[in-house]
Parts: structure tokens; C-alpha cells; sequence
């Protein structure tokens, strides 16, 4: 208590009581707090999670994106349908591609794979 203030009496010991339950209180409410904190970055993590699933690629080259944009192409009757790699560089892969009364095409995709693109700035 500081040197101005009156020193808190208690004359009956129900209120006394519930003094003791508010404090009681006040646990169970930073308990409360600390699990909806838990439950947030619990959240924040799948989201984390997922969006680095987005992200994997396959071949440094396809990602979520990727595949849709090809689904595209080929629903569009450009291509029939995507075939192996031909080729490998250091920024992009060569496919080879069928279309229109089986024609032969190269497709090329440039990496989108961070790792690379780290690894190429040495060079670039």
C-alpha cells in the first residue's frame, strides 16, 4: 500500500471470498488468452503449410501454377498432350509436346525453383 492510501479492511469474510474467486478468475482468463494465442498460430501455420505445398515443384519447373496453365493448354486442344524432358539447362526444360494430328513440338518452361535461381545469380 502506498503512504496516502488506507489500508484496505475486511470486515466480512464473504467479501473476502470473493476477492479470492476474482483472482481465481483472472488464471483462468490468461488461460483462456493463451489458448486462443495457440489456436492462432496454429492456424497461421497450416495456412504456412499449405502455401509451401503451392509452391513444391516437381523438375524445378512445375508448381501449382504451372500445372493449371498447361491444364489450360491442353483443355484448349494446343496441345494434346506433354511428353518427357528432351532437355535440362541451367534456366529452363525442354519438353517434348504433341499436337494437332500428332506434330511434334518443344515446349519450353523456365525454372521458377528458388535453389536455382540462387544458384544462378553467380552467373548472371
Amino acid at each position: 500500500m502506498g503512504k496516502n492510501q488506507p489500508e484496505e479492511e475486511w470486515n466480512d469474510d464473504e467479501e473476502l471470498d470473493n476477492r479470492d474467486n476474482n483472482d481465481l478468475m483472472g488464471d483462468d482468463f490468461e488461460k483462456n488468452i493463451d489458448n486462443l494465442v495457440k489456436k492462432q498460430i496454429d492456424s497461421k501455420r497450416v495456412k504456412k503449410i499449405d502455401q509451401t505445398k503451392k509452391r513444391a515443384t516437381v523438375d524445378s519447373v512445375f508448381d501449382e501454377r504451372m500445372y493449371l496453365q498447361i491444364s489450360k493448354i491442353l483443355k484448349s486442344g494446343i496441345l494434346s498432350r506433354i511428353e518427357g524432358i528432351i532437355s535440362a539447362g541451367k534456366e529452363a526444360n525442354v519438353y517434348l509436346a504433341y499436337g494437332q494430328n500428332n506434330k511434334e513440338y518443344a515446349v519450353k518452361i523456365y525454372k521458377i525453383d528458388t535453389n536455382t535461381s540462387k544458384w544462378m545469380r553467380n552467373y548472371i
